[in-house]
């Protein structure tokens, strides 16, 4: 079987450390990316969704993965 790494990237009003991030591990197709969204601006939230959109990648708005305990 082969092995498939999941590479997760949270986040929050980035649009350009996003674009860098994705740009680097995009290049190997073993690699499945997975996005996180908490962007409050709804424009910078389009065009991330956009972007994964086009790109093939896992797209999560407001996800909330882990919380710790209140």
């Amino acid at each position: 079987m082969e092995k498939i790494i999941s590479v997760l990237i949270p986040t929050f009003n980035q649009t350009d450390s996003f674009t860098k991030i994705v740009s680097i591990y995009s290049k190997n197709p073993k690699v499945k990316i997975i996005v996180s969204d908490d962007s409050s601006e709804p424009s910078i939230q389009e065009k991330i969704k956009n972007f994964c959109k086009k790109s093939g990648i896992l797209y999560f708005k407001g996800c909330l993965l882990y919380t710790s305990p209140s």
